[in-house]
């Protein structure tokens, strides 16, 4: 009785801990920790040009890194840095159930109605146009910032 109710417990408790650690990976790929292998592992080979993969809901687009240093970041050759996720569907940010106290809001420069929802601590952007969601990247958290470049040449 008492590992049915430990059993029940962890399955109510697991949703709650996919939706707090899914800002800083998509779909179990992380920036400048996976690689390119990973990526294929998890996806298999990219079905569109450029490292993009089409999916059931959406397009991903994948950001690898050329060598140390070559994109910005002080990690081997084909780590990822960047990833880009287009949804299909029409999603909003009320969809997406985010806590929005934790992004920083700002405007788009040149397209109107676009505005960019920020959370630097865990590498996480949205980009909203008319009110729907365009396009979420994932990509070094505020934690990954000792690989930036620009900050170890500066020191």
């Amino acid at each position: 009785m008492r590992w049915a109710r430990l059993l029940t417990a962890s399955m109510l408790l697991l949703p709650t801990l996919v939706v707090n650690t899914g800002a800083k990976e998509w779909r179990g790929i992380v920036p400048l920790h996976s690689t390119r292998s990973d990526v294929i592992r998890l996806l298999g080979s990219p079905n569109l040009d450029y490292d993009r993969y089409e999916l059931d809901d959406g397009t991903v687009s994948i950001l690898y890194s050329d060598g140390p240093c070559k994109t910005g970041w002080d990690v081997p050759k084909d780590t990822v840095i960047d990833i880009m996720f287009q949804p299909d569907d029409d999603l909003t940010l009320s969809d997406l159930r985010l806590d929005l106290s934790k992004y920083k809001k700002k405007q788009d420069y040149e397209v109107l109605d676009a505005y960019h929802y920020r959370n630097g601590p865990e590498g996480h952007e949205i980009v909203v146009i008319d009110n729907i969601v365009s396009s979420i990247f994932y990509g070094p958290t505020t934690k990954d910032s000792h690989l930036e470049c620009s900050r170890k040449w500066n020191k």
